[in-house]
């Protein structure tokens, strides 16, 4: 697992990058006899003809690369995976709009079967999040993820389920693990420190799109989202994750970091370039840079070619 990591308070942080990073332990017990209400929240916004901008870490060359994609497409592709694959578990879809400005995304948006929840775009899929936590309190799990993720499989939310439950101290499972230094270059990251009044040298959040947690863990904590509809998004996922971590919680990570698992959420087998693992939950840009997941989701009859 490699070297211990402290900060000076408090017990020994997991190393980043691993499976779970934490501050305090818990001493919790997760006991019910069956799972309880599940609420899937996904957070849109459609506007400039539903096209934007997406970046991706380049792990050949280690770089940060962009390219353009419509979010309604993916959009309409993660709900197509919503009905094709089996949650394994009983669910219920919502979709929280920040204000989209995109005729055709708005239209598909109010002829969907599930329950649209319209506000105003502010704090991005994060002020989404927190949106519906404070207005949807009555629910004992919560799944939130941006429209332009999508489930992969059979049993995909019961996974998830499991993997929180597996630990009584996760407050919060995620895609995999990342850490920030206080004097980060980035000064988004000072703004985020900041608007939660951390005092640590050191943040943990998931890097990812998708959070799954529970009731229980968000009454313990206090939600943050920088206000304004200008500030970027830029980790953001701080904010969200950090209180959940400064309470003593575990975050934990499905996708520890390490080759193509990170990135796209897949595990290749030993020979060729099948898929021999694949996360409950991935990324949009799969489809797009990832030929393995083509050929998967064209297996699916997601997809007309691979």
């Amino acid at each position: 697992m490699g070297e211990e990591i402290t900060n000076g308070r408090g017990p020994p942080l997991s190393p980043p990058f691993m499976k779970t990073a934490y501050y305090n332990g818990l001493k919790l017990k997760k006991t019910e006899k069956k799972p309880g209400k599940v609420a899937c929240v996904i957070v849109t916004f459609f506007g400039d003809g539903g096209r934007t901008k997406y970046f991706y870490r380049d792990h050949n060359s280690d770089g940060i690369k962009s390219y353009q994609d419509n979010k309604l497409d993916n959009f309409k592709f993660s709900i197509n995976c919503y009905s094709k694959f089996n949650p394994g578990m009983p669910c219920e879809l919502n979709i929280v709009d920040n204000a989209s400005t995109f005729p055709e995304g708005v239209g598909y948006l109010n002829a969907l079967p599930y329950k649209v929840h319209h506000r105003e775009n502010n704090g991005f899929s994060f002020g989404g999040y927190k949106w519906f936590w404070d207005n949807y309190p009555d629910y004992d799990y919560y799944l939130f993820h941006e429209q332009d993720c999508c489930p992969t499989k059979d049993g995909w939310l019961k996974e998830l389920y499991d993997e929180f439950r597996s630990d009584p101290t996760i407050g919060v499972v995620g895609n995999c693990l990342e850490d920030r230094e206080k004097a980060d270059s980035n000064p988004e990251v000072g703004r985020q420190y900041e608007a939660i009044g951390a005092t640590r040298d050191k943040l943990y959040n998931l890097d990812g799109a998708f959070f799954f947690t529970s009731r229980k863990v968000l009454e313990r904590v206090k939600l943050r989202v920088l206000d304004g509809k200008t500030e970027t998004s830029c980790y953001n996922e701080i904010l969200f994750v950090q209180p959940i971590l400064e309470a003593g919680f575990k975050i934990g990570a499905l996708n520890p970091r390490k080759g193509v698992a990170y990135s796209y959420g897949m595990t290749r087998g030993d020979t060729g370039y099948e898929i021999k693992e694949v996360s409950p939950i991935v990324d949009s840009m799969v489809r797009k840079l990832s030929q393995e997941f083509k050929q998967y989701f064209y297996g699916k009859g997601l997809i007309e070619t691979p």
